[in-house]
Order: C-alpha cells, then sequence, then structure tokens
C-alpha cells in the first residue's frame, strides 16, 4: 500500500480537513447572524424607548440655562488645578496686606524663611490657663 500522504504533501488520514473548514463557515455564519439580530434588536429597543419616553417640560428647557446649586461637580479638574496653583502661587511669591487696619502685611516665602533664619522664632510667652488646677 502507497501512503497517499507524500503525495497531498499534508496528512490526510487524521484531519478531515472538509469538515474542519465546514464547521469554520457555519461558526463565522453564527456570528455575523447574532451580530445582525443584536443590532435590529438594539435598534428595535431604541425607537420602543423613544415612543415610550415622555416630552420633556417645557419649563426643563429654560433650567437647563441656569446652573445647578452647590456643590457641583467640576468639568473641568485639570484647569481648575492649574487655576488654584496659580492663585496659591501669587499669595505665596507676592506682597500684600494682610490687615491694612492693624498694620499686618503678607510678604513672600522665600523672604520670610531668610528672615526667621537670620533673625530666629520670636521668643513667645505661655499664657496659664485660666480657672484652677485639677
Amino acid at each position: 500500500m502507497e501512503d497517499t500522504s507524500r503525495q497531498a504533501g499534508h496528512e490526510v488520514r487524521d484531519v478531515d480537513t472538509r469538515a474542519v473548514t465546514r464547521s469554520g463557515v457555519i461558526l463565522a455564519l453564527v456570528i455575523v447572524g447574532t451580530f445582525v439580530a443584536s443590532w435590529f434588536d438594539f435598534d428595535w429597543l431604541r425607537k420602543e424607548e423613544i415612543r415610550e419616553s415622555p416630552l420633556p417640560s417645557p419649563l426643563a428647557r429654560t433650567a437647563g440655562e441656569r446652573l445647578p446649586p452647590e456643590p457641583r461637580l467640576q468639568t473641568a479638574p485639570v484647569a481648575d488645578l492649574n487655576q488654584l496653583r496659580a492663585a496659591e502661587n501669587v499669595e505665596l511669591n507676592t506682597y500684600a496686606w494682610a490687615d491694612q487696619k492693624d498694620g499686618m502685611v503678607r510678604i513672600p516665602v522665600s523672604l520670610a524663611i531668610d528672615l526667621v533664619s537670620g533673625r530666629g522664632l520670636p521668643h513667645w510667652t505661655v499664657a496659664k490657663p485660666r480657672g484652677g488646677s485639677k
């Protein structure tokens, strides 16, 4: 008996290539059919939702123009953080009145550090607690 495997270029006794190909085609058709059925189902559900949803109130159109009450969600957190850091940077690195009536000023942090390192911290007196000791 002659070996037909060598003539065909592959093993012909163990694998039925027609059955494997047929199974692959059937699987592909089932997948495509499922996709098409799902698409029609979702389209039908969307139309059904639109049909059953009530029309929005005319008042809702005017309410959409107003801002909702606080607290509101951040719509641009990165921009908000950059704005906060810029404001903090201005406050930490500029001169300004803290309390003009009492003559208190705000100085840049770098200058405050230099002043404290050169002069040292002021001596604070500790107030005695009010009332009797327990």
